[in-house]
């Protein structure tokens, strides 16, 4: 048992405090003691005040049947009327789908396809010229390569913010 002489020290502080806080628990709840003791530290006098208040929170006499039914209707309704309260628009529950992070990489990977199928054939020409009859420049190769890369990067960003 080589603890050092502090942490012992703590621990049996802590055990006294423990048994002190006990000890006055049971005492209010026989009835002996109806005020704080004097003699303690602030935490410890923080707690008895709790247990103080909780005593006197508690009926003295129990509560007869009706009572507890009328109670127990009381908070079923306003739990129900809670309910409805909370429910948020329709609207809202589409943005908070739209806002998803998920979701956002999933509309940026169907964009990728969408640029990369409009873009694929000028990817197969054959030969240094452009097809004759589309909107195409030389240039083409050049652009759908800045689009990948543009495109890659928001993937790598949007896959570094979603949530872990």
């Amino acid at each position: 048992m080589n603890k050092p002489m502090d942490q012992s020290g703590k621990n049996s502080n802590l055990i006294k405090d423990s048994n002190r806080l006990a000890d006055f628990t049971d005492q209010v709840l026989n009835g002996k003691l109806e005020k704080v003791e004097s003699n303690v530290d602030g935490e410890l006098l923080g707690l008895e005040e709790t247990i103080l208040r909780l005593k006197s929170s508690i009926p003295s006499t129990p509560l007869d049947q009706a009572a507890i039914k009328q109670m127990q209707v009381r908070l079923k309704t306003r739990i129900q009327r809670e309910a409805r309260e909370v429910q948020p628009p329709f609207w809202k529950k589409w943005i908070e789908i739209i806002s998803r992070p998920q979701l956002g990489m999933a509309f940026a990977v169907a964009l990728v396809l969408v640029v990369l199928v409009i873009f694929s054939p000028s990817l197969f020409t054959a030969g240094p010229a452009p097809l004759t009859g589309t909107a195409l420049a030389p240039s083409s190769t050049k652009n759908i390569l800045i689009v990948s890369i543009a495109a890659g990067v928001m993937l790598i960003f949007f896959w570094m913010k979603r949530p872990k």
